[in-house]
């Protein structure tokens, strides 16, 4: 089916060293690496970040996703998360251009200006991790 037609893609573009160099890449990534701290890192950020969760993605789980959200709230960044549904895991962003679409759309249409600027639901969130 559908992963057997993608790891055949897979096998005949990709050299399998470069597969274990990327794995390897995405499991000991870390943000505190050159700034003494996660939060030291996430502090330089002056972006506004959107992270999209996927419900099926065993690479990078929805949970791992939300609490990476929750880990920049903390640290002052002005980020968003949002979770879609699907059953292709990782791959959703290939095979499911719609859902892609409908979460991206509306970031990406956002003058650039409005997008570093902080949102309200931003400020709440912030007020709420603050207690104040």
């Amino acid at each position: 089916g559908y992963l057997d037609y993608q790891g055949k893609i897979f096998v005949d573009r990709f050299d399998a060293n470069s597969y274990l160099a990327l794995s390897k890449a995405m499991d000991t990534f870390d943000f505190a690496i050159g700034y003494g701290s996660e939060e030291a890192a996430f502090e330089r950020i002056r972006a506004r970040v959107l992270l999209v969760g996927i419900s099926s993605d065993w690479l990078f789980p929805p949970g791992d996703v939300s609490a990476l959200s929750c880990r920049m709230l903390s640290a002052g960044v002005n980020t968003r998360y949002v979770e879609f549904s699907s059953g292709h895991g990782h791959d959703a962003f290939l095979a499911e251009l719609d859902a892609v679409r409908a979460t991206l759309g509306p970031e990406l249409e956002t003058p650039i200006g409005e997008r570093s600027a902080p949102t309200p639901e931003f400020l709440r969130m912030i007020a709420k991790l603050k207690g104040s």
